[in-house]
């Protein structure tokens, strides 16, 4: 964590793994926002997320509500809404996956088939930048995808976002910026333009809401599943954080059914949700061995072959979870498991 100036500060994200620090907090205000997957919001809500109960009861607070009166000052946000956005993506050289040699021997190693990337319109750029269309000229809002497997994020045909994936590595990209005589830049795995929303389900606008939905924190992930075609009525939902739009949206299936990472963050996320969603849904992890779904691959299996043993078996529903009891079957590192009890309550 970086040390705080006046009440502000940023540090690793709490809701999605952030290897650099992305997540902008105000102390005196008492608000947070993350510039990498968008969360943001008051600290109250923040905790009342990450914990699912209320900061004011831990602390042992007691409020007395008849000395308030309710100020709405902020509009009343339509979850029914695409949200705004407001992204130019100029590119001066791309290539579709199947004739960049770059994105075939990332997806190859990845267990990812040129026909799900086409299917996800996933395409090599070498040189591009997207731009915040409100502000073209205010260059502090640019954001440079080069040599990034891209991913564009639509909703109802509007472009929402684009996931900028680097592929080469972080050895390469450092050497490609001295090659250039260009200033350091900080590395980031994956990038997202600044005026952009991952409030959404990927491909939303394709998916069948009467049929079960499965879905996935991140979009590697989705291509894995996808794989197999039993998976066609998938999606991602970028990060462990299931914000309040996206949740509504999924809502709207008749059956969700979550493939959560099989880590302490895939296990606070199902925690999250049970409480936050407000009606039962099925959950399951990614098998023994895996961080995620998109780890499958290095098993020796695909996710067909997982399927036809019986991986769906392990579904359970929502109103059955157990936080402290599904931590204990996680086979997590000692020290996350204690973290998990401490927080949670249980022996």
């Amino acid at each position: 964590t970086q040390k705080l100036l006046n009440g502000r500060g940023l540090c690793s994200c709490p809701l999605h793994k952030d290897n650099h620090p992305s997540f902008s907090v105000d102390i005196d205000k008492g608000i947070y926002n993350c510039f990498s997957c968008q969360s943001h919001g008051t600290l109250k809500s923040l905790y009342y997320q990450i914990t699912g109960h209320s900061i004011m009861k831990d602390l042992g607070i007691k409020t007395d509500f008849s000395t308030f009166k309710i100020k709405r000052e902020d509009p009343i946000i339509s979850y029914q809404e695409t949200p705004k956005t407001n992204i130019v993506f100029e590119v001066s050289d791309y290539s579709e996956c199947e004739s960049s040699q770059e994105a075939k021997e990332y997806l190859e190693k990845r267990g990812i088939s040129l026909k799900t990337a086409k299917s996800m319109k996933m395409r090599y750029v070498y040189s591009g930048v997207a731009k915040n269309g409100a502000n073209i000229s205010d260059k502090d809002q640019w954001v440079y995808f080069n040599n990034r497997l891209t991913i564009p994020i639509f909703e109802n045909g509007k472009l929402l976002s684009i996931e900028g994936r680097d592929v080469l590595g972080e050895e390469v990209f450092k050497r490609n910026l001295r090659e250039k005589g260009l200033e350091e830049i900080s590395y980031k795995k994956v990038l997202y333009p600044r005026a952009s929303s991952t409030q959404t389900l990927f491909q939303y606008d394709n998916l069948n809401k009467n049929e079960p939905l499965y879905f996935v924190e991140g979009l590697m992930d989705l291509a894995v599943l996808r794989e197999d075609p039993y998976f066609t009525n998938s999606t991602a939902v970028f990060g462990a954080s299931i914000g309040n739009r996206q949740q509504y949206l999924l809502k709207q299936f008749k059956d969700l059914v979550y493939i959560a990472d099989h880590d302490k963050a895939g296990l606070i996320s199902i925690h999250r949700l049970k409480n936050t969603i407000g009606r039962e849904f099925y959950y399951m992890f990614s098998p023994p061995g895996t961080k995620d779904v998109g780890d499958i691959p290095k098993l020796g299996i695909t996710v067909k072959g997982l399927r036809e043993r019986h991986w769906l078996d392990n579904m359970k529903s929502s109103k059955s979870f157990d936080i402290i009891k599904e931590a204990k079957l996680a086979n997590l590192k000692k020290e996350d498991l204690d973290i998990i009890i401490q927080t949670y309550g249980g022996k």
